[in-house]
């Protein structure tokens, strides 16, 4: 199984340079792609959710609506990413 975190929205700037279509792709617990860097806080944000993914949970039954999820960037940006299972 495949999860994967797409950027879809990005407001003000991101430490780590992530742009909308942005994407982080994990496969059997391992990092399998990703199109720019991989971003300690945005991991760290979403690591739990990526755990209970590939564990087959959904993440609306975590509270992630739409598989939305908003990384605590430490600059002065706000970065939403959508969880998805493919």
């Amino acid at each position: 199984m495949r999860v994967c975190m797409k950027v879809v929205e990005v407001k003000g700037e991101c430490a780590a340079g992530y742009e909308p279509g942005d994407e982080i792709c994990f496969e059997g617990f391992k990092l399998v792609s990703f199109t720019k860097p991989v971003c300690m806080h945005l991991l760290a944000a979403a690591h739990h959710v990526v755990y209970a993914m590939l564990k087959g949970i959904k993440p609306e039954e975590m509270g992630y609506e739409g598989g939305l999820l908003r990384c605590p960037d430490p600059v002065k940006g706000s970065v939403m990413v959508r969880l998805e299972r493919r």
